[in-house]
């Protein structure tokens, strides 16, 4: 606009709505997208190795069933009918310290969500911890 007092306004405004990101963000993004394609095969590589832990534990904890991820590291894990996702994942964290996230804070009430990328013997002791909690709540 040639109108001074509006450009002043809308410079003003811009601050609000637009953001530069720092130029280190930049550098390490730029690096990153470079690559992107062996960051993504060893990320999966990663994921596939951990995700046999699960899968096995699932095949040999009757009580819950699960949606794997099609892609990434979380799945949904549903609990047995009737169990509360809220109550479950409190007593999971507060007697076991180990965490996931209730299902109905993603519309999916009875299921909590399990993201699995850990070390292995982390995640073992999490899934024990997992069906511990179950044997406590049934």
């Amino acid at each position: 606009t040639r109108d001074l007092e509006l450009a002043q306004a809308l410079r003003a405004a811009s601050l609000y709505f637009h953001v530069d990101s720092p130029l280190a963000s930049i550098a390490l993004a730029t690096r990153v997208m470079r690559h992107a394609p062996a960051l993504a095969a060893r990320a999966q590589r990663s994921i596939a190795r951990v995700k046999t832990v699960v899968d096995r534990w699932i095949a040999n904890e009757p009580r819950v069933t699960w949606v794997p991820p099609s892609a990434g590291q979380t799945g949904l894990i549903r609990l047995p009918d009737l169990m509360q996702d809220l109550a479950f994942a409190q007593h999971l964290r507060e007697r076991y310290d180990t965490q996931v996230v209730p299902g109905a804070m993603f519309e999916a009430p009875g299921a909590v969500r399990l993201s699995f990328n850990l070390p292995v013997d982390r995640l073992e002791q999490a899934l024990g911890n997992f069906s511990a909690a179950l044997d406590d709540l049934a």
